[in-house]
């Protein structure tokens, strides 16, 4: 099965707002256009955040947005499956839920503060968890939807964003924090995130019934040496 990329890639970013919250709401956290800056990818890892700091040292809304994206500019046809695939980066264990998003922006090199904004009402995948209680470096092998396909086939920029589920893509104000993030690897040489698709090509009409999709060649002649098929434009 085919895979994008096909090795490390490095054109991603945590993104990171963290407004004081005695002067700023929630929604104001979430719906920024900007996030107040991008997070280090520690340990060349990422983690998915939101939640609320109170008390000593401060008090503040954070909410992290991991983004990255993949090229499918050499991918034609209809793609009929995809498969995001991405590797544990911690030994805890991890309970919360996340949830892969479209994210719209580009970028030349890396995602920057104004890529924060993502597609939170466009739904990638459901709601998983990387729930393994320890193995570091446990694959995790999410389904993306239809709308993934097809956004993807021909796309140089088909980038996403992972958020959290429960408080930040259900839009519901977290209390406290949180101990049981999603983390991944990303840009680790072995454990890098990466789509697994399988697409289908062939004659661009339907052929006595047959769809285009399972039409490789007539009567030994190529697709692109077919004018008509009996008679038919």
């Amino acid at each position: 099965m085919p895979t994008v990329p096909t090795s490390r890639q490095a054109a991603g970013a945590q993104l990171l707002n963290q407004l004081d919250s005695t002067g700023y709401t929630w929604a104001d956290t979430r719906n920024a256009a900007t996030a107040t800056g991008t997070s280090p990818i520690s340990g060349q890892t990422m983690s998915v955040q939101a939640y609320k700091i109170t008390g000593g040292r401060g008090n503040y809304w954070v909410i992290g947005r991991p983004t990255f994206g993949f090229d499918f500019s050499s991918v034609s046809g209809t793609i009929t499956s995809m498969t995001l695939k991405l590797y544990k980066g911690t030994t805890t264990t991890i309970v919360s839920d996340v949830i892969v998003v479209k994210n719209s922006n580009t970028w030349a090199s890396l995602p920057a503060s104004d890529d924060y904004d993502v597609d939170l009402g466009t739904a990638y995948s459901s709601a998983f968890s990387m729930n393994s209680a320890g193995g570091l470096g446990d694959l995790k092998s999410v389904t993306l939807n239809s709308t993934a396909m097809s956004d993807a086939v021909g796309n140089s920029d088909f980038n996403i964003a992972i958020v959290d589920k429960d408080y930040d893509y259900d839009n519901v104000a977290p209390t406290g924090l949180r101990i049981d993030q999603c983390v991944f690897y990303f840009y680790d040489v072995t454990y890098y995130p990466r789509i697994e698709y399988t697409a289908v090509t062939g004659y661009g009409n339907t052929v006595m019934g047959v769809v285009s999709a399972n039409i490789g060649e007539v009567t030994g002649v190529a697709t692109a040496n077919i004018g008509k098929v009996i008679g038919v434009q």
